[in-house]
């Protein structure tokens, strides 16, 4: 494997991982009695405020560059995968508030690869091959074994949260998608600004956001907002390592493997490290017990993501 495409696939790898943060913390606040819309604020604000501050250093140090990001055609890019970004947000904040199991919504958001490879296949002509359609393989026997469908009274035993987590999934790889298919028109763009604007235009779409589902759902408490609530010390550090780590770093980390033209079906699939970090973490953390199918699951995961990376060209 050549040194440039290793370092886009372990790019590719740790922003998968990075992700087994998102739904720890997420719980973290739920059981703090802080809303979906709150959270979401959260994450958004702090990620918009990164991204104001990164913009107006290109405008005022790199003008040139800051001009070429600016230009209608590259924004579009920005604003949908800002669009889809706070979307998905949405959907994973309400299924963990719905008390979807952290590994369990970990393991349905894995839905990706396959949706990535077909929309891979359909919109950017990437090839589908013996080694990718193994991996995704590889990686649902994994979620299989995890998951357990076959316990019936045990799996999806709250089926909207699940259902908002298997939404998640397929949203990700949208975004997946977009970003592929933006490599060209961003090429003269270096990937930090190219998150700043991500995240600048996700806290627009999460502003319009708020209200809406505000107003929707009145009587809902997960989509109560109070400025107020977030005035708590506690509430707001972990609301900042949400943003940096639930949003900065690891779509981030995407961007960057774009930089190293990584496939959108390769990068979804080295995804699956997410719910591996996710159960080790909800273990540690939170003291969710690991199981034996855990520990079978995880290796059928990890067969998938060698599979990728040792077979690579």
């Amino acid at each position: 494997m050549q040194k440039h495409t290793l370092i886009g696939y372990l790019v590719s790898l740790a922003a998968g991982v990075s992700f087994g943060f998102i739904p720890i913390i997420i719980a973290s606040l739920r059981d703090m009695d802080v809303s979906v819309l709150e959270q979401l604020f959260l994450r958004l604000s702090f990620g918009g405020l990164v991204g104001i501050f990164g913009i107006g250093g290109f405008f005022f140090w790199k003008k040139d560059i800051f001009s070429i990001a600016f230009n209608k055609r590259i924004q579009k890019t920005y604003i949908w995968q800002g669009f889809f970004f706070t979307i998905a947000i949405v959907v994973y904040i309400w299924s963990i508030a719905l008390e979807t199991p952290v590994g369990e919504a970990a393991l349905l958001i894995q839905i990706h690869p396959l949706v990535t490879l077909i929309l891979g296949a359909i919109v950017l002509n990437e090839i589908v091959n013996k080694r990718k359609i193994l991996s995704i393989l590889l990686g649902f026997t994994g979620l299989l074994l995890l998951t357990r469908p076959w316990e019936g009274g045990r799996f999806l035993s709250s089926f909207l949260g699940d259902l908002l987590a298997t939404l998640n999934g397929t949203l990700y790889a949208v975004y997946l998608v977009i970003g592929v298919s933006s490599v060209k028109i961003r090429e003269k763009i270096p990937s930090t600004l190219s998150i700043f604007w991500v995240l600048v235009w996700g806290f627009v779409w999460g502003i319009m956001t708020i209200p809406i589902l505000n107003l929707a759902f009145p009587t809902s408490l997960y989509f109560s907002f109070s400025i107020f609530t977030l005035f708590s010390g506690p509430i707001l550090i972990i609301g900042l390592l949400l943003a940096i780590l639930g949003s900065i770093l690891p779509y981030g980390f995407l961007m960057l493997a774009n930089k190293f033209e990584i496939e959108s079906s390769i990068q979804s699939i080295l995804g699956l490290g997410e719910p591996i970090a996710a159960i080790l973490l909800g273990y540690f953390i939170l003291s969710e017990t690991i199981t034996i199918w855990y520990l079978f699951g995880g290796f059928f995961l990890l067969l998938a993501i060698i599979n990728i990376l040792f077979t690579a060209k």
